[in-house]
């Protein structure tokens, strides 16, 4: 489970989110609330004006892992 603070919301809203791997090939597609789907590195994200703390611990962690360069 991956605690931050939440991104665009009210000082002290936390956001919490569970992480699972996906075993099977999908082609990932936005929908409900989610209004694109993209691909990036740590590089391009560092680069982004606005940054959203729980993508950054996620970013941090597959780093640790190996799962990212």
């Amino acid at each position: 489970m991956l605690r931050r603070l939440a991104f665009g919301e009210n000082e002290g809203i936390i956001m919490e989110q569970d992480c699972y791997w996906l075993h099977r090939d999908i082609v990932p597609e936005p929908a409900a609330e989610i209004g694109e789907v993209r691909f990036f590195s740590v590089a391009d994200y560092s680069r982004q004006e606005a940054q959203a703390p729980g993508v950054i611990a996620i970013l941090h962690k597959l780093q640790q892992e190996g799962f990212i360069d």
